[in-house]
């Protein structure tokens, strides 16, 4: 790929002949390339490039994107990718420090789009770029019958002491009024709109299930959403909310059941799901459904004031 000129943020990093600078405009594809995830539903990310200097010639090392604000606070999410020829050489490291100065001022706090897993490269490289852990998110899977069996239990016990509401629906996501629902897990999860949107397209990568997951409404408003995509054959519970006003009760119990028995029925033999570990209802229901933990990840912050 041939580098034009810019000007640069730093033109001395880890070693000689490293500069870094905003993307050019012929840089892009390549940018998208090595960052497809800051190019489908969080707006145009801002572009930093890393060039090193090889047998004289500009060789395209790296790059970061920082993307649009995206949750309640004050708040950028990013993200860097060194070519793997150059890692372990302070490429990554001086690319974060790059976004840190180019975003200050601009938010309160700077988080990798992703979480990593707990205890790997990718969690010391950021705790050695000055980030901070913010969370623990516990991933689980459970046996699919065991879990339908104790839902539809819970569930006939709320509709035989009365405590579901008249006016209480189940739809599925395809058949949901899509503006609401969108506007709810916003409003839940900090992200824009237009990324659930997205993912209601089934030629999306990570499409959801728009047959199976389900919607909650009350008196023909949208109050609740279970959302989950197949992951190696195993449907992986992505989006649960409900309105504030609904939590810890019968809401999340009509929407677990009706959609493990949705998922069961499209031949889904094992569940998965995963939530913050100080989330107390999700993990008490993880122990109640003797749920295997399979993975841990953590997600990592900057409070830049």
């Amino acid at each position: 790929m041939n580098v034009g000129s810019s000007p640069a943020l730093a033109s001395a990093g880890p070693g000689p002949g490293l500069t870094l600078r905003p993307a050019q405009e012929n840089e892009a594809r390549a940018c998208r390339m090595l960052l497809p995830e800051m190019f489908a539903a969080h707006g145009a990310p801002d572009l930093l490039v890393a060039i090193v200097e090889k047998a004289g010639r500009p060789r395209l090392a790296g790059a970061a994107a920082v993307g649009t604000v995206h949750a309640r606070k004050p708040e950028l999410p990013f993200l860097v990718h060194v070519v793997p020829a150059l890692r372990r050489q302070g490429v990554g490291r001086a690319l974060v420090q790059a976004v840190m100065r180019r975003v200050r001022g601009r938010t309160e706090i700077l988080r990798a789009l992703h979480p990593v897993p707990a205890d790997s490269q990718a969690a010391q490289f950021l705790a050695c770029c000055g980030l901070d852990q913010y969370d623990t998110i516990r991933h689980f899977e459970v046996d699919g019958l065991t879990f339908l069996a104790d839902m539809a239990r819970l569930r006939r016990g709320l509709e035989r002491s009365g405590r579901v509401p008249s006016g209480a629906r189940l739809l599925r996501l395809r058949d949901a009024p899509a503006d609401p629902v969108a506007a709810l897990v916003a409003r839940n999860f900090g992200t824009p709109p237009a990324m659930f949107r997205a993912r209601l397209d089934p030629s999306s990568p990570a499409a959801y299930d728009l047959d199976n997951s389900v919607v909650l409404t009350v008196d023909g408003v949208v109050a609740g959403a279970l959302v989950y995509l197949w992951q190696d054959g195993v449907p992986m519970i992505e989006v649960r909310v409900v309105d504030a006003r609904l939590r810890g009760g019968w809401a999340n119990v009509l929407m677990l059941e009706a959609a493990t028995r949705n998922g069961w029925d499209a031949g889904g033999r094992r569940f998965r799901f995963f939530a913050d570990e100080r989330l107390n209802d999700t993990m008490r229901l993880a122990r109640r459904a003797g749920a295997e933990e399979i993975k841990v990840e953590r997600h990592y912050w900057s409070r830049l004031g």
